[in-house]
């Protein structure tokens, strides 16, 4: 930036470029820097724009400072108006009958309108600050004080503001720095930045301008709320004669209830507790009335008595467990979108009932018992499984299924089909594989389900198998778990609870086995996804088939 002011050597008052004549080039001018006290030339030619300049050396970045600061401070102490940037304001808000929470909209102060400047002084002491221009100011009628700050390398810090703020004074600061980068700046330019509102921020407005603004906000605000409280009335009015006439019907409590599926629980239940509880039904109505904020009452009649029924109201502000810390044993609640109809019934739930409280409550506790109970027979049954399978297994001995005879011959029937169908009787007893069944787990030999499952194989119109189809159908086919080890299988989450472990080789991973087995001679090959591929005859191949080719030792 070009320099644009100097200091008269003699006066001492601020010499601006444009304010010189033609006898006054030069070293004419008689002005030093404002930073450095340097002598300065006015240069005023034709080619460029008119501007101070250091008559020895050049002017260091804090002359071009201190001459912006200066020259901003001299323009706005002679301007007689000015626009002020947008300055919002609020007031308190206010609640409504109900305690809703209401504001009112923001509104701005010197959005279009000038500030039309009286009077200002330069570099004027306030307190323990000093202005860099005081101005006496009046806006749509008001008269305001304004300290302004011509920023330039400083800005207000928080240390003035607290002494600002302590004083009670207005003060706008005004950014000059961006103009450091251009190469010429005069009178005009200055105070055309000085004007624009984007370089201004309202530091601090006094209260007392401000209270008349913040005043209309609170009445207007008021009036408002007047409105909402007066529509409020109309409807309490309107709902409690209409269920003074009609009565009310009490809403079907919520009952959050712990699972009963298990029939001994299901029986405790009805052995120790009386019928659930019937609350919903319609009562007559004396009053409704709203007793304080979210709080109202219902007034009903039985038989010659009164009973009061509390009533909150749902805000949605807030969530009515961190709204509501009402210790009463009953009440209602009902939504806030309620008091938009007047009209419409009301739709109401509980919030608390202190007969469903305690069914629900006793009921729970219950259940919760019996399930404690059921888990320990559990763990006993299984623990009792647990030794009869041991004891199996150490003595050898096969817990055979009810229907043994029915599965030795189904599988001895099966075998004589397989031989007739070609398959070599050797090679079959290689499919055969005894050690995945050693504690013989379908109560059976292994050979019996074995060969039963073989069969099936060839005989389903399946391309693939898996384990879970295989199971159904050996199931289908009286091959079912027997004795201790299905009580086991029926448990295992009651084991895995107690970290109990599983003392024979599941179904699943039998049969898994299983498959794998017929993989590796040749029956069966991987597929995707846990299935098999059979890779013989099978289905109605197999059935209107003499022969099986192929697979003979």
């Amino acid at each position: 930036m070009k320099i644009p002011i100097g200091i008269d050597r003699k006066t001492g008052d601020i010499v601006l470029i444009d304010a010189l004549s033609e006898s006054e080039r030069g070293l004419k001018c008689n002005c030093v820097c404002p930073e450095c006290q340097t002598d300065l030339v006015a240069k005023m030619g034709e080619v460029t724009t008119h501007h101070f300049a250091h008559h020895i050396g050049s002017e260091t970045k804090s002359c071009q400072e201190t001459a912006l600061h200066l020259l901003g401070k001299y323009v706005l102490s002679k301007l007689n108006s000015i626009s002020l940037c947008p300055y919002k304001i609020g007031c308190n808000g206010q609640q409504d009958i109900l305690g809703r929470d209401f504001y009112s909209e923001d509104t701005s102060i010197f959005e279009s309108n000038q500030a039309l400047i009286k009077s200002s002084e330069l570099e004027k002491t306030i307190g323990d600050i000093r202005s860099d221009v005081f101005s006496k100011v009046s806006y749509e009628g008001a008269d305001l004080e304004i300290n302004f700050e011509i920023k330039v390398w400083h800005e207000v810090d928080e240390i003035k503001y607290q002494k600002i703020k302590k004083l009670n004074v207005t003060t706008v600061e005004i950014d000059l720095a961006h103009l450091l980068s251009e190469k010429n700046v005069d009178f005009h330019s200055v105070r055309d930045e000085i004007n624009k509102s984007h370089n201004q921020t309202i530091i601090f407005i006094e209260s007392r301008f401000l209270k008349p603004y913040e005043l209309k906000l609170e009445a207007r605000l008021k009036s408002k709320v007047d409105v909402i409280n007066s529509e409020i009335k109309y409807w309490l009015s309107s709902t409690e004669k209409k269920y003074v006439e009609k009565g009310i019907l009490l809403p079907n409590f919520k009952y959050s209830l712990e699972d009963t599926s298990n029939k001994s629980i299901r029986k405790a239940i009805q052995h120790i507790l009386p019928k659930e509880p019937n609350i919903s039904q319609w009562l007559p109505v004396e009053s409704f009335k709203h007793i304080n904020e979210h709080e109202f009452e219902i007034v009903c009649v039985l038989g010659n008595t009164q009973k009061i029924l509390p009533v909150l109201i749902d805000l949605h502000e807030l969530s009515l467990s961190s709204k509501y810390n009402f210790n009463k044993p009953s009440y209602l609640i009902f939504n806030e979108e309620c008091l938009v109809e007047p009209y419409e019934e009301l739709s109401f739930q509980w919030g608390k009932n202190e007969i469903a409280n305690n069914y629900q409550k006793e009921y729970n506790l219950i259940v919760n018992l019996e399930k404690n109970k059921q888990q320990v027979r559990d763990v006993e049954t299984v623990r009792k499984n647990i030794s009869m399978i041991n004891d199996l297994i150490s003595s050898n001995e096969i817990f055979r299924a009810r229907n043994y005879q029915s599965i030795r011959e189904k599988a001895n029937s099966y075998y004589k089909e397989l031989v007739t169908k070609g398959l070599d009787a050797d090679f079959l007893a290689l499919l055969v594989e005894d050690e995945l069944d050693s504690h013989k787990v379908y109560g059976c030999e292994s050979k019996y389900w074995q060969l039963i499952a073989i069969r099936d194989i060839f005989w389903i119109n399946n391309d693939t198998i898996d384990v879970k189809f295989l199971s159904s159908r050996l199931s289908e086919l009286g091959v079912e778990l027997v004795g201790p080890y299905k009580e086991l299988l029926y448990k295992s989450k009651v084991m895995k609870k107690n970290s109990i472990e599983m003392p024979f080789i599941t179904p699943y991973k039998i049969l898994y086995a299983f498959l794998n087995h017929l993989t590796s001679r040749g029956i069966l090959s991987r597929g995707y996804g846990g299935r098999f591929k059979k890779n013989l005859p099978f289905g109605e191949s197999y059935k209107t088939m003499k022969l099986i080719l192929n697979y003979s030792l």
